[in-house]
């Protein structure tokens, strides 16, 4: 059966038809430019700025200009579609648009814009791969208009950054630009603390230090580039920077809380939290913990517990799990982003959670660290005079994005229509099953050439799925965390005839999948979902990888009553308990729908409104601190303006 896409019943908001019209009438004049007339458009619209124009007066002009140095250097004419989102970002608002839109292209139009000011614009994304490839791609637009662009990822250097930061239009990852904010903040406090050793007037002046250690400049406006997997994905956790501890010997300590770990019983000394992703001792562990390790002879610090020590060795036992939540790359331990699947060098969990990983692993024990300077990514997006973002899905996040960050979604249609088939789910009693049919369907579609693209919730699963399919004489291509290097390449191999593609769920998003010659009259892409994400939103990401720009895709997730996300709830353990119960005669077939109809999307609920909690308590954590320190020292984060623009 065809999916009924809600875009396509979705059209161009009224408001914004007599300004396309408006810009759609100026093509012509557009075209007669000479490349010089292009590049120095700039200065006329600053002038105008500078008169009392305001960005609505400029706007028809400068996206007729922007579309008409698209063309030139690009071959690529923005739509009408691409305007409106162009308007919708400029207005500063998410502009939801289905994958394949090209919401690069439309950034630029907003970006040229609101950066002909010179207070700069971000364009943000997820990984550094795009931020440089958007930054190349796009690059030529912008210098046909005469403005500058900068890149900023972890390989940039800190001269390199300051430059980057100053130029018209930058392009950077959201972790970078945390870190950075961070570091220019840590900067600051430390010429501050020399102020008493510098001569007067170099305080009065505020002469800069070294422009490697103060990057950032105003926060005017950013895009955000899949803004649901930054501002509600990435802020679960805030961004820290640490500094190294004395060192101290504490490898006995940590060696012996593991080994505890190993005696204790479920149920009498501890109880796993799945949804918290955290454990809790009993009274009864608590006692056991401080007579075992008093008994050990260890000795520690003046406010360290044992019971401390055996909550993280328990939890690196049964909550943290290798090749889903971390790596152990050439003997050292790599975190890994759940979400995208993606490898996070340089990060460390914190309160002695990353040593007692190491220690079980059996890796050298690096320092603890301790805090010296944090910000969420709801205070640090809140800075800016003027946020906008994009995505193919933001209205199941709607409350969210307009309660935190005061973003109203816009949703738009497609430039084409939507010929993307929704199968039913297969639901299994055992993963077993699951795996087995995941299998054959696969098989079915590679004997008739069509392109398959498994998504896998973890690195561990999608290597074992990809062992599975060689035994079947069949040769994957797998992407996770420990070979993202080839990201771009595999994803953009994807939809080549018979092509087998193995991914955890987010990786390669944001890179398009070209389908080979033959492909569309095999049906286009089929994606199969192998387990459901905690956010029906993350399933949705997986699904838009088939059916874009007008081509045929298909997509079904086969999954089943044993994954994670059934074993996050008590109550969804208990109902998939009893329905594998009822159900043992079926011997590898699927459970009956009627037995499980809304019954993943009630588990995906509850936990999105959980997490949507967390990250409500850890922001409004945050600004109490902010308040405490503020009140103690008379100064603290100046808080961000309401929102520009809306309509």
């Amino acid at each position: 059966m065809k999916i009924r896409s809600l875009f396509s019943t979705r059209r161009i908001p009224r408001s914004f038809e007599p300004i396309i019209r408006d810009i759609n009438s100026r093509e012509d004049q557009a075209s007669q430019l000479t490349d010089q007339d292009l590049r120095s458009g700039r200065y006329n619209f600053r002038r105008r700025l500078h008169e009392g124009a305001t960005f609505d007066d400029l706007l028809p002009e400068s996206f007729a200009l922007v579309r008409e140095a698209s063309k030139r250097t690009l071959n690529l004419r923005h739509y009408d579609v691409q305007l409106a989102g162009g308007i919708a970002l400029h207005r500063g608002t998410i502009a939801e648009m289905e994958t394949g839109e090209g919401k690069t292209l439309v950034a630029t139009l907003a970006a040229y814009l609101n950066g002909l000011n010179g207070q700069g614009v971000h364009v943000v994304t997820v990984n550094d791969y795009l931020a440089a490839r958007d930054a190349q791609w796009m690059g030529p637009i912008y210098e046909a208009l005469g403005m500058s662009v900068g890149v900023v990822d972890s390989t940039t250097t800190g001269p390199d950054r300051y430059k980057a930061y100053r130029a018209d239009i930058t392009y950077c990852t959201s972790r970078e630009l945390g870190f950075d904010y961070l570091r220019d903040n840590l900067a600051r406090q430390a010429v501050l603390s020399r102020a008493e050793e510098l001569p007067f007037s170099e305080v009065l002046l505020g002469e800069k230090p070294d422009p490697a250690a103060a990057a950032q400049r105003s926060h005017h406006f950013a895009i955000v580039d899949e803004v649901d997997s930054v501002l509600i994905d990435q802020a679960r956790t805030p961004m820290v920077i640490s500094g190294m501890e004395r060192e101290s010997e504490k490898r006995p300590i940590y060696l012996k809380a593991d080994e505890l770990a190993g005696t204790f019983q479920r149920g009498r000394d501890y109880k796993i939290l799945s949804k918290e992703r955290r454990i809790e001792l009993s009274d009864e562990g608590k006692k056991r913990a401080g007579r075992e390790g008093i008994d050990s002879g260890i000795k520690l610090g003046r406010h360290e517990r044992w019971s401390d020590y055996l909550i993280r060795a328990l939890a690196v036992r049964y909550v943290y799990k290798r090749d889903v939540n971390y790596a152990v790359i050439e003997g050292r331990l790599v975190l890994i982003d759940e979400t995208t699947g993606r490898l996070m060098p340089g990060r460390t969990l914190p309160d002695g959670l990353h040593q007692a990983i190491q220690t079980r692993e059996g890796l050298r024990i690096t320092a603890e660290t301790r805090s010296r300077a944090r910000v969420v990514f709801q205070q640090y997006f809140r800075r800016y005079t003027k946020l906008a973002g994009m995505t193919g899905t933001a209205q199941s996040s709607a409350a969210e994005f307009r309660h935190i960050y005061h973003l109203p979604i816009v949703s738009l249609p497609t430039h084409r229509p939507l010929h993307r088939t929704a199968l039913p789910d297969a639901v299994y009693r055992c993963r077993k099953d699951k795996w087995r049919a995941i299998c054959e369907e696969i098989e079915k579609k590679h004997l008739i050439g069509q392109p398959v693209l498994v998504g896998t919730y973890s690195v561990d699963a999608s290597e074992q799925l990809a062992e599975m399919l060689r035994r079947r004489s069949l040769d994957p291509a797998v992407l996770n965390a420990k070979n993202h290097t080839a990201e771009a390449e595999i994803i953009a191999r994807a939809g080549q005839r018979g092509r087998i593609t193995i991914a955890t769920n987010m990786a390669g998003r944001g890179v398009d999948i070209v389908l080979g010659e033959g492909v569309n009259s095999r049906g286009g892409l089929h994606i199969i979902g192998a387990e459901r994400a905690d956010d029906r939103r993350i399933d949705n990401q997986l699904a838009g990888r088939c059916g874009r720009h007008g081509e045929p895709g298909s997509y079904q997730y086969i999954v089943s009553l044993q994954d994670d996300l059934v074993r996050m709830l008590i109550p969804a353990k208990k109902k998939a308990s009893n329905i594998r119960r009822k159900t043992r005669a079926l011997r590898g077939r699927p459970v009956p729908a009627t037995m499980v109809n809304g019954f993943f999307e009630s588990i995906q609920r509850r936990i999105t409104r959980y997490y949507y909690q967390v990250r409500q308590n850890l922001m409004q954590r945050e600004d109490w601190l902010n308040k405490a320190w503020s009140g103690m020292y008379g100064y603290g984060r100046p808080k961000a303006g309401p929102q520009q623009g809306g309509f």
